[in-house]
């Protein structure tokens, strides 16, 4: 694979292609020049020369042992938003991710627009790349009264700017497979526009998995199994290896990985709460997990930064490359990812743990206060039952599926 230079002076920020980081690579010394890579291992006399009289970024070279991309988790959920948009930046970046790509889900089931504008606005001029996935389902079910519902003409507002990559995760399969004419709208937003769709299919196989791939669904994250993996990548699609707060499954999934199918897995948290993610990382903690199952620390790295690039559609990042974005963190070890400084656009942003940079805040004007519970109070919690055997939902640890059981229980005298 090539890329090309346009200008050892200013490098381009984009390519048609994108350069796998190999070992080698990361460990040599990086010129760095207008944000972007200019060059591995070679000296762009002309443009270190004129780096003093312009007023662009400094050539920096970085010469630490090692030095990986920065991680993109494929699906970082904002599904339930516990901290604004600018303080995730000082929880994340730290621990080597500079860009993310959100599903704003929740806020918008009952914000609707205004919320998405708002997730737009606030992370702007932040220390980290911050792209969304339009959120399909608002509300999830018909059975829900957030707020807010999202139409295809909704959709239609707002899918062309640049920083809304597509649509997020279509959980409503049954609608996709029995033919609801809302769903298709809303799919054919996303066609029009050749933008992602990120999918959402628990336990479907088969015939009903072969509907829903065919819609043309990017992704799914809700694999449970090593076979279920790789039933949606022979399908075409990216499955990506979820290590939430929840919701775990890397160390099983990973034993689906090999060399014939890992360019089609991703990383993501999907609801990784800031807890976690201090006690014990973000991205790379996945990665790590990953490695110490017996994947190869060069996949894995491949898996959360080149490939999570390449799905969706950012082309001027993923890798250590000429032209590519200068996005890399420093690291002593590729087999256990600790990040001791990061850079976005070749300038150092966190360092030993801490953001350098911090975030402006935005005012959250048209989304706040908008919790409003009617004639709350503990009576309407109250379960009037008829019996004693009560219809339970029992919960998997690690997952989002759930089981179903009968149970007794003790009823409480009137």
């Amino acid at each position: 694979m090539n890329a090309i230079v346009r200008n050892a002076e200013i490098p381009s920020t984009g390519s048609s292609q994108l350069i796998l980081a190999a070992g080698d690579i990361m460990k040599k010394p990086t010129m760095m020049r207008a944000g972007a890579v200019a060059a591995d291992g070679m000296e762009p006399k002309r443009g270190a020369r004129k780096s003093e009289r312009t007023n662009r970024t400094a050539t920096v070279r970085a010469v630490r042992p090692v030095r990986p991309p920065s991680t993109t988790p494929a699906e970082l959920s904002t599904n339930v938003v516990t901290v604004e948009v600018p303080r995730h930046a000082p929880t994340v970046v730290p621990y080597g991710t500079t860009t993310v790509i959100a599903d704003p889900h929740e806020i918008c089931n009952v914000a609707g627009l205004d919320a998405l504008d708002y997730m737009l606005k606030a992370s702007e001029n932040i220390p980290l790349s911050v792209f969304y996935m339009f959120p399909s389902c608002v509300p999830a079910t018909p059975f829900e009264n957030a707020g807010a519902v999202l139409l295809a003409r909704d959709i239609e507002k707002r899918i062309d700017n640049p920083r809304i990559l597509g649509l997020g995760e279509m959980m409503n399969y049954p609608g996709i497979v029995y033919g609801d004419e809302q769903v298709y709208d809303k799919l054919e937003s996303a066609y029009k526009r050749k933008k992602n769709i990120d999918g959402h299919s628990p336990a479907i196989e088969g015939n009903v998995l072969d509907a829903y791939t065919a819609c043309r669904i990017t992704t799914d994250h809700e694999c449970a199994t090593p076979e279920e993996l790789r039933e949606r990548v022979r399908r075409g699609m990216y499955v990506m290896l979820r290590q939430g707060t929840a919701c775990k499954n890397v160390t099983t999934l990973v034993k689906g990985v090999d060399e014939g199918n890992s360019s089609r897995v991703l990383f993501c948290t999907d609801d990784r709460q800031p807890q976690s993610i201090e006690r014990e990382g973000h991205i790379n903690y996945g990665v790590n997990l990953a490695i110490k199952e017996g994947l190869s620390p060069l996949m894995a790295i491949s898996m959360a930064t080149l490939n999570a690039a390449t799905c969706y559609g950012l082309s001027d990042r993923g890798a250590i490359a000429p032209g590519l974005r200068a996005d890399f963190f420093l690291t002593e070890k590729l087999d256990d990812l600790q990040p001791e400084e990061v850079f976005i656009l070749g300038k150092a942003v966190a360092r030993g743990g801490k953001i350098i940079r911090k975030a402006p805040h935005t005012v959250p004007e048209k989304v706040s206060g908008m919790m409003d519970v009617k004639d709350f109070s503990a009576e309407r919690l109250k379960l009037k039952l008829s019996s004693d055997r009560v219809n339970c939902i029992d919960i998997i640890p690690g997952g989002v599926v759930t089981g179903r059981s009968i149970r007794c229980v003790k009823r409480d005298s009137e």
